[in-house]
Order: C-alpha cells, then sequence, then structure tokens
C-alpha cells in the first residue's frame, strides 16, 4: 500500500515517535536501583524497526543520554536506519522535581550524549512524563536556547502526572515574536464533552479499541490535522519482568495493561494511515488561539 492510500485521499502525514527507554524507567526508581534490575531495552526496539522497516516508515525516536554509553551501537543503527533522533533528556526525572539550572544540565548533557550516536544536530525535545505544566513554564525559553525548535511535552488534558488542560489539542507555535521559534506538537486528544480525552500512544492505545482510535485519527485528518502517536520499547516485550517494588497501583495498571496488543495496533496503524517524524511535520506558521501560558513567553 503507497502512502496516498494510507493517507486516505486526505494528504496528511501523521506524526510517529518513541520514546526510548527501559521498562523500569517510568517508576521512579533512583539509578542506583535500577542497575540491580535486569536491563531489556533491545527487546522492543529491535521490534520495533523490524516493524518500521516493514511499512518503510520514518519516525522520531526520544532518547534518554544516559542509554547512551550501554547502548550506543544500537542506538546508532536508530539514526542509520534513517529515523530522526531526539532528545528524551537525561536522566528520567520530572522536570518540575528539577530547578532551571538543573534541567538546563540534564538537556545539554542529554544533547551531548545523543550527539555522539547521532553526529547530527537534535532539534526536538519530550520531557519524560510530559510534565512541563504551568508551574514549569520557565523550562520553554531553555529549550529555545539550546537550539531545539520541536517540543512535544505539553498534554492538553489533566493527569495526576501532568497536564494543562486548556493547551491546544492541535501543533501550535509557542513563541511568536521569539526567533528561533519553539513549535508545540501534542500527543493526540479527541474532545469527550469538556474533556480531552488522550488516545495517542501507551495505556491509552493500549486501553481504546483499535476501531475507536482509527476513527479518531480520522477525524482529525479530516479537520487537516495530524494525529501524533507515541509508544514505548517495553510496550512490545510484554513478557519483561514485573516489578516487586511497592508502587501505587494505578502506575502498576497502566505500565502493564494489555501490553500484548501494541505490536497489533501499532501495525495497524501504519497499515491504515500515512506517518513520518516529527521533522517532516508541518510547522504551524500562524498562532491559533493561545492560551494565556504562550503569551507569557511571547517575547
Amino acid at each position: 500500500m503507497n502512502q496516498s492510500q494510507r493517507d486516505n485521499g486526505t494528504g496528511i502525514r501523521n506524526v510517529l515517535t518513541f520514546d526510548v527507554e527501559d521498562w523500569f524507567h517510568g517508576f521512579g526508581l533512583s539509578p542506583a536501583e535500577q542497575r540491580h534490575l535486569p536491563h531489556r531495552l533491545q527487546v522492543g526496539l529491535l521490534r520495533i524497526l523490524d516493524i518500521l522497516d516493514a511499512h518503510q516508515v520514518r519516525a522520531t525516536f526520544f532518547i534518554l543520554g544516559s542509554l547512551a554509553d550501554e547502548y550506543g551501537s544500537l542506538l546508532g543503527s536508530i539514526a542509520d536506519a534513517g529515523h530522526e533522533i531526539a532528545t528524551h533528556g537525561y536522566q528520567h526525572t520530572l522536570v518540575y522535581h528539577l530547578s532551571p539550572a538543573d534541567f538546563a544540565h540534564d538537556l545539554y548533557k542529554a544533547l551531548s550524549a545523543i550527539h555522539s550516536i547521532a553526529g547530527q544536530p537534535v532539534k526536538s525535545y519530550r520531557a519524560p512524563f510530559f510534565p512541563i505544566t504551568n508551574r514549569n513554564l520557565w523550562a520553554l525559553p531553555i529549550l529555545v536556547k539550546a537550539g531545539i525548535t520541536r517540543n512535544s511535552s505539553i498534554v492538553p488534558a489533566h493527569n495526576p502526572r501532568y497536564g494543562i488542560p486548556d493547551a491546544d489539542r492541535f501543533p501550535y507555535p509557542v513563541f511568536t515574536n521569539y526567533p528561533p521559534k519553539l513549535a508545540e506538537y501534542p500527543v493526540s486528544t479527541v474532545p469527550i464533552g469538556n474533556v480531552n480525552l488522550p488516545f495517542g500512544g501507551d495505556f491509552y492505545a493500549r486501553l481504546l479499541p483499535y476501531r475507536l482510535i482509527r476513527s479518531a485519527v480520522e477525524r482529525l485528518n479530516a479537520d487537516g490535522q495530524p494525529a501524533v502517536f507515541y509508544f514505548h520499547p517495553w510496550e512490545l516485550d510484554p513478557d519483561h519482568p514485573r516489578i516487586s517494588q511497592e508502587l501505587p497501583a494505578l502506575y502498576r495498571f497502566t505500565h502493564y495493561y494489555k501490553l500484548g496488543c501494541t505490536a497489533g495496533k501499532l501495525q495497524a496503524l501504519l497499515r491504515d494511515f500515512s506517518f513520518g517524524p516529527l521533522a517532516v511535520a508541518p510547522c504551524p506558521r500562524t498562532p491559533v488561539q493561545q492560551p494565556t501560558f504562550h503569551k507569557a513567553y511571547a517575547g
């Protein structure tokens, strides 16, 4: 099936991204605790690369800088396959647990580590856990200063860990009078009443029936908007360990729920729609209706 068939005549190329981290990074464990756990990044990551190669699709990989030493060769193969290399920070740390200085240090350390793998400038960033909220918008000018032009860290929905519910649902310019500009690419949501429900990956994509996900993508594309999806390598490694440490029941549930369905849903998306990396997504040129937090950094 060629691209024109997969885009259903809309001409819209959707965005496919992967947050490259190991299965234990999302549990808030210390680096010392993580060292004693089985490292399995290669299992899911190789499956992802095989699926993308079979469908001839390129994607964006947001890579944790701390993985560069252990997995340098494997991560280099992502760039060799023509995918966009982006940064997920250095340590898997919530931005609102960092000071501005610590955030900048983590970012620049990650950029240095990832550049050594990719050998190309890194222009896209996603914060671990999507934690850029109204209380840490100071992170945005730091991204711009570091040369980041594409951000995907603000979720226009409520979540216990993240979210700016009234943020725009579609790609938009964060800075309107501050060159170079920074564009935000939110993970996709669908409005249900007064609430935005994420469907663009991770637990949400595993929770929802595929027919609803397909319908949501078709609805966005018909309106001229790309869908933005994200997955993790560990979601394509359903046999990874069940952690024994005491964790909130919600986090255990969302992490392990229906892991076995991820590969099938990813392949169905690649069969039914056109996808590409963030680097080739349309950059918003005209400011949309912008919440207050954009204007705070309008320069």
